[in-house]
């Protein structure tokens, strides 16, 4: 049985144990597989000449890459 209304387990940071909730949110980011855009960052087109050169595939890509940044 699918859940249409899934929602996800946040870990949040009590002031205790600092080092356990670290560790648990990087575990938790990279079973995401977001981890790249949390530690790099989300590099968005330098202007409108650099958005337009790119493919629709690439456009496709950015527009998922920048889902998973947010």
């Amino acid at each position: 049985m699918a859940f249409s209304n899934f929602q996800p387990h946040f870990l949040l940071f009590t002031g205790k144990d600092y080092d356990v909730w670290a560790l648990k949110m990087v575990t938790t980011i990279q079973a995401h597989d977001v981890w790249d855009y949390v530690h790099s960052g989300f590099l968005e087109p330098k202007d409108e000449a650099e958005e337009r050169a790119l493919t629709n595939a690439k456009r496709d890509e950015r527009k998922k890459d920048k889902k998973k940044n947010a």
